[in-house]
């Protein structure tokens, strides 16, 4: 698998899953596993990756808007 679609896949998954299915990850990682053929550790590394994406977009959103000054 390349990085480019490592990358759509983390994507992916951070589009569809809400952070609460991400760390439930079993359901996800079964999914992963039974539709697209991974194997449970990449698809566990695929979750625990969309759940820390899905946190620092999060964390970096909240910056982003404490960081706005009004003059």
């Amino acid at each position: 698998m390349t990085t480019f679609q490592i990358s759509l896949l983390l994507e992916a998954l951070t589009k569809l899953y809400s952070s609460q299915e991400l760390s439930a990850a079993e359901p996800v990682v079964s999914s992963l596993v039974n539709h697209l053929g991974f194997s449970s550790a990449d698809a566990e590394a695929l979750v625990a990756g969309a759940l820390h994406l899905k946190e620092v977009r999060a964390r970096l959103g909240e910056l982003q808007l404490s960081d706005t000054y009004i003059q």
